[in-house]
């Protein structure tokens, strides 16, 4: 999977996520309300950042411990979050 890929698919799960979580929110906006689902993009996008600095940060101590690994992949990832 590309980075490109896994940051779009990183963020589809936390929409799916979110959607369900913003379901009371729906008696003030419906479903298609453009407002809404930037909100809600948002917010998955905060969430996949999050998500991926942890990953990061696991990555950064493999390496350290057996001076090994790459973790360019996740780095591109972010990028690709932070562009969409």
């Amino acid at each position: 999977m590309t980075p490109k890929e896994k940051a779009a698919a990183m963020i589809l799960k936390y929409t799916i996520i979110l959607e369900y979580d913003f379901v009371s929110d729906l008696k003030w906006y419906p479903p298609n309300d453009k407002y809404r689902n930037q909100r809600i993009k948002k917010d998955a996008k905060r969430c996949a950042l999050a998500a991926l600095e942890y990953i990061i940060e696991q990555n950064n101590v493999w390496i350290m411990q057996t001076e090994k690994g790459n973790n360019n992949y996740w780095d591109e990832v972010k990028k690709e979050i932070e562009k969409l």
